[in-house]
């Protein structure tokens, strides 16, 4: 294991194989409930990405049957994006993506 004292995170040289088991197992567990979920949804894809592959934020979004959703690609972040070069955007991105759910649900109160 290796520690990135940059942003505070602990980084493995190889993925345990414990890991990758219990990965598969939710993936083959959630997958075909995907075409349930109706609430809005906001994907974020780093495409310098190396542990999911990209298209794989694609195949997400098509399969989600919700009539809000919105698909994000970051062209400088890579696995971990609350701490990659996007993130500022990101953020921004997501803030808007909740103000808008919040105005289509009503449930927005102007405060001034």
């Amino acid at each position: 294991m290796q520690y990135d004292s940059g942003y505070g995170l602990c980084t493995y040289e190889a993925m345990p194989a414990c890991a990758v088991a219990q990965s598969e197992k939710i993936f083959r567990s959630t997958r075909p409930r995907v075409n349930a979920i109706k609430q809005p949804a906001c994907i974020f894809m780093g495409m310098k990405e190396h542990t999911v592959w990209p298209h794989s934020a694609f195949d997400l979004w098509r399969a989600l049957p919700s009539d809000h959703k919105r698909l994000y690609f970051l062209p400088s972040s890579g696995h971990i994006l609350s701490v990659e070069p996007d993130a500022p955007y990101l953020m921004q991105a997501l803030g808007s993506f909740i103000e808008d759910c919040e105005h289509r649900t009503g449930l927005y109160q102007d405060k001034t």
